[in-house]
């Protein structure tokens, strides 16, 4: 069923296969249709990286003080996994550029992805360091410990 609605300056169709419906739009309803440049689409994904990069620092933050350990985890879990995500969909419109544009957008990614990176290896090491630490004891005497049992 193919279904389009249009919207004239003041008025909405609505065209099916079977009907069509028009109807009156109120001003405060009104809707105006603005198509963006691509620039404009790429500086908006630019503002999410920023956005997604500065909750990551946030996260990181919550996660080297430890408390909540386990949700802070997961949620910078997330928002990597939606950062690449979105990576991927600025590479995309990347390409749409003229080949002047994208050597300069190109460059502009690189350092997006490259604070990424950063963030992503920090969380790892992070969570390595909170995994070893679990693992041997925060303290010198469960290491004390362990070497007295291995050394009899």
């Amino acid at each position: 069923m193919c279904t389009n609605i249009v919207v004239f300056d003041k008025t909405v169709c609505f065209n099916s296969q079977k009907s069509q419906v028009s109807c009156e739009v109120p001003n405060s309803l009104r809707v105006y249709q603005r198509y963006l440049t691509m620039s404009e689409i790429f500086d908006a994904y630019c503002d999410d990286l920023k956005f997604l990069a500065t909750d990551l620092k946030n996260n990181l933050e919550v996660l080297r003080s430890g408390e909540n350990f386990d949700s802070a985890r997961k949620t910078i879990q997330a928002v990597l996994d939606q950062s690449n995500d979105l990576v991927k969909q600025v590479e995309v419109e990347v390409r749409g550029h003229s080949s002047q544009e994208r050597r300069v957008l190109t460059e502009k990614l690189k350092v997006y992805k490259d604070e990424f990176f950063q963030l992503k290896q920090e969380f790892d090491s992070v969570v390595f360091q909170s995994q070893k630490s679990q693992l041997v004891g925060k303290s010198g005497e469960d290491r004390g410990r362990m070497l007295e049992t291995n050394e009899k």
